[in-house]
C-alpha cells in the first residue's frame, strides 16, 4: 500500500512542478515586456514553491518511505492535491 501511495504522491509533485515551469515561463515572458514588480513577485512566488515541490519529491522518494506511515502519506496526498487545485487555477487564469 505505500508503494501506491508514493507513487501517487511522488505524480502529484511532478504534476505541480510542470504546472509551476509553465507559469514561470508565462511570468518570465511578462515581465521581459511589462518590466513590472509584480511579475519579479510572481517569479519568485513560483520560484518558492518549485524549490518546496522538488524538496518533497527528494523526501517523499528516498528519505520517508521507510518511516512514513499511511495516515501520514495520505495527509500528503490530500495537500499536494490541493496544492495541484490551487496551481491549476492559478494556471487558467494566468494563461487567459
Amino acid at each position: 500500500m505505500i508503494e501506491v501511495l508514493d507513487f501517487v504522491s511522488a505524480l502529484i509533485n511532478v504534476i505541480n512542478v510542470v504546472i509551476l515551469l509553465v507559469l514561470l515561463y508565462v511570468f518570465t515572458k511578462n515581465y521581459r515586456h511589462i518590466r513590472s514588480g509584480y511579475n519579479i513577485g510572481l517569479i519568485i512566488f513560483t520560484l518558492i514553491f518549485i524549490a518546496e515541490n522538488l524538496i518533497m519529491l527528494h523526501l517523499g522518494i528516498f528519505e520517508w518511505p521507510s518511516v512514513i506511515e499511511n495516515v501520514i502519506q495520505i495527509h500528503m496526498i490530500i495537500i499536494n492535491s490541493i496544492e495541484l487545485l490551487g496551481l491549476s487555477v492559478l494556471l487558467y487564469i494566468t494563461w487567459e
